[in-house]
């Protein structure tokens, strides 16, 4: 664990779904702590304007990651690179399940399910020819909490715990752990929290990744809740 006084400069942290809300926190809150950051997002005149206000983050497209772990490896090559988060998906509240298209719940799954395999298969061979680290999955509590309204969420919430438990069992790259962070309540400020029963400070879910990536230990991690404002092992 580290305090945000640390000095942590040439630590290298990759972070996927990088423009969206939490993603966004999540790449200010490293490099104010002294992380360099290299971000992953899907090429887009908003991410070309993202980056110029973040002249220091390094970029790699999603088209890039579709590619293999070339790009990743490259722009970590010669840093201390301790590990990538993956903060793809959100929330969404809307029809029910039986009264949602095929269509549409395709494309749920192509934005909060697909995204998490298509960069685990790019970033973790990159973070294993650098040397090793850890690779943090996002998750939250409509993976084990049905929820009226947001089958769609709930659903790959699920696969996608289904998913980090399977890459572990696979062990392909012993040398990168893949590890689960489920943030148990609402991060505070996003709009789309209609009524939050209760909320998680953005700052609060940074040092949470931060804990994931450097602990020595723990598969399945949870912060919010019962669990209070620490990242703590569950299961």
């Amino acid at each position: 664990m580290t305090s945000a006084g640390t000095d942590d400069s040439g630590r290298v942290v990759v972070v996927a779904g990088a423009t969206g809300f939490v993603g966004t926190h999540l790449v200010d809150g490293f490099a104010a702590r002294g992380w360099s950051v290299v971000a992953c997002a899907r090429a887009s005149q908003r991410f070309d304007a993202w980056l110029r206000r973040r002249p220091g983050v390094r970029r790699v497209t999603f088209d890039q990651l579709e590619e293999g772990p070339g790009a990743v490896a490259r722009a970590v090559a010669g840093y201390d690179v301790r590990g990538s988060v993956a903060a793809i998906g959100g929330w969404d509240v809307g029809t029910g399940l039986l009264e949602t298209s095929t269509d549409a719940f395709r494309a749920v799954l192509e934005s909060h399910l697909t995204p998490h395999l298509v960069t685990a298969r790019a970033v973790v061979p990159a973070l294993d020819a650098a040397g090793g680290g850890v690779h943090v999955v996002l998750n939250g509590v409509a993976a084990q909490q049905a929820i009226a309204g947001a089958g769609g969420v709930c659903v790959t919430g699920a696969g996608l715990r289904m998913l980090t438990r399977v890459l572990r069992e696979e062990d392909g790259y012993p040398s990168v752990r893949v590890r689960d962070l489920s943030l148990m309540a609402a991060l505070a400020g996003d709009e789309r929290n209609l009524d939050p029963v209760a909320e998680l400070a953005p700052a609060t879910v940074v040092a949470a990744v931060e804990d994931v990536l450097l602990a020595a230990e723990g598969d399945d991690w949870a912060v919010g809740g019962e669990h209070g404002p620490t990242a703590r092992v569950v299961g």
